[in-house]
């Protein structure tokens, strides 16, 4: 070969090296980006959400009849075993501009806390929060708190397992069998399963065991979380 070949041949291959060498630094600035600034990005929103729900000044009930719109914040989730802090507003509505900001989402078709029924909602497993991260941990017996204006819900872990995406009946009013009434009010959560794809969905049930008025103030296990929760919102921290 000769040495304007070789020299040709040399710059074409460097030509593709650079190429790649952009390609690799734009898929990690990406890969960062999807890991890292998404949940910076979706903890700034939680908070100004959860500022939202414990500032505002109107009465919400939580009935069959409200209707609230879309990315509307309508309660808190605490579960000690996802974290010692754990603390996610819950809006209305699945889409991903409320999943992707708000951070726990009601599905529409579901009940509200504490109706008979299944108040399903979902969340993100990774990035934009990953409020559902560690919703592995989980185990039976643990308790999972939901706080709204008027009540406390506390909900015990049941059930446990992984289901295909198309398996609806999992949020369905009765989970356990869609073609009978519920007579138990049910807690669902949803994401996705394994970590890093949508191949399948983590399901968690957790029954009803216990509500009380929010002035009766929160259940032990979570008094100082929830004070920490609530004053940060309304200090505006």
């Amino acid at each position: 070969m000769s040495r304007r070949k070789r020299n040709w041949f040399a710059a074409i291959i460097g030509f593709i090296g650079e190429i790649l060498m952009t390609l690799g630094v734009l898929l990690l600035l990406f890969v960062v980006w999807e890991l890292w600034w998404t949940n910076f990005d979706a903890e700034k929103a939680q908070k100004v959400a959860t500022q939202e729900l414990f500032t505002e000044t109107k009465e919400q009930e939580l009935t069959g009849e409200l209707k609230l719109g879309e990315g509307e914040v309508f309660g808190v989730m605490y579960a000690p075993r996802l974290g010692e802090n754990y603390a996610v507003p819950i809006s209305e509505g699945t889409t991903d501009e409320v999943l992707n900001t708000v951070g726990l989402g009601r599905y529409t078709e579901s009940q509200w806390p504490g109706e008979v029924g299944n108040f399903a909602i979902a969340g993100h497993r990774q990035t934009h929060g990953a409020v559902l991260w560690n919703m592995d941990k989980f185990q039976d017996g643990d308790k999972v708190y939901v706080q709204t204006l008027q009540k406390y819900y506390t909900y015990e872990v049941e059930v446990i397992k992984v289901v295909q995406p198309n398996q609806s009946e999992v949020i369905a009013a009765n989970p356990f069998d869609p073609n009978q009434q519920p007579d138990e009010s049910w807690l669902t959560l949803t994401t996705c399963h394994p970590p890093y794809t949508t191949l399948e969905r983590m399901i968690t049930h957790a029954k009803l065991v216990d509500e009380r008025p929010a002035s009766d103030g929160p259940p032990a296990e979570i008094k100082e979380v929830v004070e920490k929760t609530v004053n940060a919102a309304q200090s505006g921290l």
